[in-house]
């Protein structure tokens, strides 16, 4: 699946595509665990070893994509479809894939990778909505960032489960809706960062973010949403908030 990500993603036009292709069969070559390609590495720098197209022990050439642990191919000019073949790497923790050009939609079947810890997909062209299907069974999330992409819909209530959440980035795209009822869930979050969409309806609904206790840093700004400024009582560590270009009223408690 290794192979098939390199197609997928149109490999041939990447920053650093070295020693993707053209590798020897090797039987003692070690599988790959953690795949780390970006600007800002020399070209071909892998975490682990060089990719192994060695037959996996099912008889097949998915490399063993049951053992990556990790995908980081930041700013490394990937274009095309959100790649299907995401789905082979059940034990991914870590999926990072900020500013390149991929588009399409998030399909279905990445909810596989229940284990990831971390997903950081910024500055792409992806469209569609936030499937809740797709983003309700991400148990051990730390960081979920979408942001500046072309999403759309509500922000699904699929937040329950993301006990351990502590970055939620989704700015700069077409959400509608109001903010979901599970976010109250999310209290180990620190940042939240829901700006520049078209968010509406009032931040006092549903006790969210008296519950937030431990957030530091807030923005809401450039959508849609109203209601009373005391909601944020307990948010007492918060270090920067920014809420311009709302309907809000009242006061910033002093506490913040």
């Amino acid at each position: 699946s290794l192979l098939k990500l390199f197609k997928e993603f149109n490999g041939c036009n990447w920053n650093h595509n070295f020693g993707w292709i053209g590798l020897p069969k090797s039987s003692s070559r070690s599988q790959v665990k953690k795949l780390e390609v970006e600007s800002s590495l020399f070209e071909g720098i892998i975490i682990g070893r060089a990719p192994s197209w060695s037959k996996s022990t099912s008889g097949n050439n998915n490399t063993g994509t049951s053992t990556v642990i990790g995908i980081s191919m930041n700013n490394n000019n990937c274009e095309g479809d959100f790649p299907t073949c995401i789905q082979d790497f059940t034990m991914c923790q870590a999926l990072k894939l900020e500013w390149n050009l991929i588009n399409g939609y998030i399909p279905r079947n990445f909810s596989r990778l229940i284990h990831l810890q971390s997903i950081q997909l910024s500055s792409n062209c992806i469209e569609g909505h936030m499937s809740q299907d797709v983003f309700g069974e991400f148990d051990n999330l730390h960081l979920l960032d979408l942001s500046f992409n072309q999403l759309s819909g509500n922000i699904p209530n699929c937040f329950s489960k993301y006990m351990s959440l502590v970055t939620l980035n989704l700015a700069g795209n077409q959400f509608t809706g109001s903010l979901p009822p599970t976010l109250q869930h999310t209290t180990r979050l620190t940042t939240l960062k829901l700006n520049n969409n078209q968010l509406h309806g009032s931040i006092n609904d549903h006790n969210i973010f008296p519950t937030l206790v431990n957030l530091l840093n807030i923005n809401l700004s450039r959508n849609q949403l109203h209601g009373t400024l005391d909601c944020f009582m307990n948010c007492i560590h918060v270090q920067k908030l920014i809420i311009n270009h709302n309907q809000f009223t009242g006061i910033i408690p002093k506490n913040i």
